[in-house]
C-alpha cells in the first residue's frame, strides 16, 4: 500500500500548477498542505461530533510553528528584514506562542 510517507521519489517530484500561486511539487502538497488541511479541519470534526477540541503545545504548537516557518521562508524577500508581529489567541495562547518562538529561533 502506498501512502504519503512512501511515495516513489519520481512521483514526489512531479510539479503541479496551483493557479496564481505558481507551481509546487507533489511532495510539498502531500507532506505539507494535506496535513495542514487535516489539522485545520479538526475544529469542524469536533463541532460535528460534539467533542471539545484539545490543543497541545507538543502537537499544535509544532504545526503552527512549521506553518509560520514556511510562510517566513516564502516571504523573506518581500519582508526585506522587517519584523512581523503575530498575536495568537485561544486557550493555549501563551504556551503555543512560546513553542513557536523557540522553534523559529532554533532554525
Amino acid at each position: 500500500m502506498v501512502n504519503r510517507q512512501n511515495l516513489p521519489w519520481l512521483v514526489r517530484k512531479i510539479t503541479i500548477p496551483m493557479g496564481p500561486l505558481g507551481l509546487t511539487s507533489f511532495e510539498f502538497l502531500m507532506d505539507t498542505i494535506c496535513p495542514w488541511d487535516q489539522w485545520l479541519h479538526r475544529y469542524d470534526l469536533c463541532a460535528a461530533t460534539g467533542r471539545r477540541m484539545v490543543l497541545t503545545v507538543e502537537h499544535d504548537g509544532r504545526i503552527v510553528a512549521l506553518v509560520l516557518l514556511d510562510i517566513a521562508k516564502k516571504a523573506r524577500r518581500e519582508l526585506a528584514g522587517r519584523t512581523v508581529a503575530l498575536q495568537l489567541s485561544g486557550p493555549q495562547e501563551a504556551n503555543i506562542s512560546s513553542a513557536i518562538k523557540q522553534r523559529l529561533t532554533a532554525t
